[in-house]
Order: C-alpha cells, then sequence, then structure tokens
C-alpha cells in the first residue's frame, strides 16, 4: 500500500455508490499500478484477477456509471429540484439502451437488460405525472430538451393549460371582487364601464402570458434560474411545482451511525419528535419558535 501511495475505497452500507467508487479504484490500481497493486494482493494472499475477471470488471464499471451519477445527483442538498428527476431518469434510459448496442459490452448483456427493465418497471409511472413534467419543463436548465420529439407539442400545450388555467383563476376572482364592490359604489352604468375596462385589461395579460409561453421554449439555449426573471408566470409555476416538502434527513443524520441506519432503532421521525428537536436547536442557537 505504501508503495502505491494510494488508499482503497472501502464500500460502505451507508453510501450509495461506495461499492462502485471501491470498483473503479480497483480497476484504477489494474491499469495503472499494476505492478504495486498484484504485490499488495500477493502480500495478503488474495487471488490475482484472471483477465477474464478484469473483462468483466471493466464492462461492469463502464454500465454501472450512469447509475452511480444519478445517485450522485438525487441526494444533492443544493441545486435539486423535483424538475430534475425526469431529465435524470430520461437521460439514465438512454445510455442504458445505447449499451444494448454497443458490441464491446461480452459478459455484461443481462445486467444492462435488468438494469433497463428495473428503471422502467420503478419509474415508469413518473413520466404521465403532469406534476413532474410542469416541474421540469418550467425549469430553463431543461426545458424540452428531454422531451421526445413526438411529445414536444402536447408538452407545450400541457404548460399553456396551465398558464390558462393560472390567468383565469384572476379573471374569476377579479369578477368576484368587482361584484361586491358594485353594490356599494357609483351608477350602474359607470360601474359597468369600469367594469369592461378593468377585465378587458386582465383578458389581454391573459393572451400575453400563453404568448410568454412561445417566448420562453423559442429561447432554445439551456438557461439559469435568472432567466426566469423575464418570463414571471412560468416562474410562479416553477416555484410552485419544485417546492418539495421539506426532509428530514438532515436532523436524522445526528442521532445515526454508519450500518444503524437501516435498522429499526434509526427509523424515520415523527411530526412531533421532528418538531421537538427543531424547538431545541432554535433554542441552542438564540431562536425559539415557541412563546
Amino acid at each position: 500500500m505504501e508503495n502505491m501511495c494510494e488508499l482503497f475505497i472501502i464500500h460502505n452500507t451507508t453510501r450509495w455508490n461506495s461499492y462502485y467508487d471501491a470498483l473503479c479504484k480497483v480497476n484504477y490500481f489494474q491499469l495503472k499500478k499494476h505492478e504495486e497493486f498484484y504485490a499488495t494482493m500477493d502480500h495478503f494472499k488474495l487471488k490475482k484477477l484472471t483477465n477474464t475477471e478484469h473483462e468483466f470488471l471493466k464492462e461492469f464499471i463502464k454500465i454501472m456509471k450512469p447509475i452511480a451519477d444519478a445517485l450522485d445527483v438525487f441526494p444533492n442538498e443544493e441545486k435539486m429540484y423535483v424538475g430534475c428527476v425526469l431529465p435524470v431518469l430520461t437521460m439514465l434510459k438512454e445510455k442504458l439502451v445505447r449499451f444494448q448496442d454497443d458490441r464491446s459490452i461480452i459478459h455484461c448483456v443481462p445486467l444492462v437488460n435488468c438494469l433497463l427493465e428495473g428503471v422502467e418497471r420503478g419509474f415508469s409511472p413518473l413520466f404521465t405525472d403532469t406534476n413532474l413534467i410542469l416541474a421540469a419543463i418550467s425549469d430553463p436548465h431543461f426545458k424540452l430538451s428531454w422531451i421526445s420529439e413526438g411529445d414536444k407539442l402536447s408538452t407545450i400545450d400541457l404548460l399553456k393549460k396551465e398558464v390558462d388555467r393560472r390567468a383565469n383563476a384572476s379573471v374569476d376572482a377579479a369578477e368576484s371582487s368587482l361584484d361586491e364592490a358594485s353594490l356599494s359604489d357609483g351608477s350602474p352604468t359607470r360601474k359597468k364601464r369600469k367594469r369592461n375596462l378593468f377585465l378587458d385589461g386582465l383578458r389581454k395579460k391573459v393572451t400575453s402570458e400563453i404568448g410568454e409561453v412561445d417566448r420562453y421554449f423559442n429561447d432554445t439555449v439551456p438557461g439559469s434560474l435568472k432567466d426566469l426573471d423575464r418570463f414571471p408566470t412560468i416562474e410562479h409555476i416553477f416555484i410552485e411545482y419544485n417546492s418539495a416538502l421539506p426532509s428530514s434527513a438532515a436532523c436524522e443524520r445526528l442521532f445515526s451511525t454508519a450500518g444503524l441506519i437501516f435498522v429499526q432503532k434509526r427509523s424515520n421521525l415523527s411530526d412531533s419528535n421532528f418538531d421537538k428537536l427543531q424547538t431545541v436547536f432554535l433554542k441552542q442557537n438564540g431562536i425559539s419558535s415557541r412563546n
């Protein structure tokens, strides 16, 4: 080990990608530090890898890389939104499908088929979830980039309907407000004129907001969240559909140690216990949610 000046990565049950990372390190030693690696194996009286085993290892790492990359994206605690789910899964499926036509894969063909079947079986219902679709297409990073050509028009129409629903809700609320105000204000003729002018302005705004969707999608360059400043209605949609309920996972980690994460002793915190812990932490920081 000292001769290699490197450290092995040890598989840890609480780290999703640790097994993959450990195998990547073994493959690295096999390719870059062959002599030192086998000297270490001899020292610990371990069997050397055969050529077939090494070929299998390389194929396994190649196939599992998209899975490992996806698993690195999802637990991210910063800049991770609900809208990332469908684009990441779409990219994962596309990469796995390409492996089916990769003639360099000999030993791990069943693994490719198994992974594809698992992804399809586990996640296919998500691709018909309207909330997840709106969360993804309202994110300037993705827009329609992950949508197949045949589904793009219907997906654009979905966002237009959501914008239209919001705009009509605003008009209905305004009409209701005007009806209440008209009971106590001015002459009937003047009130009607004011009402029509106001509602005409709102209806023009509805048309403008539908045009906002076209401008949003016509801007084909992948952007950042700051670009949503130019599309206020879509920005509101992004905030609504990408704001998931906060997880108690970060708090639970304080009371977990390695493998204990999988035992009954460490189950999800109840609302009442989580609230008590939150109160303790706030008090420790000089802030209290209680009077």
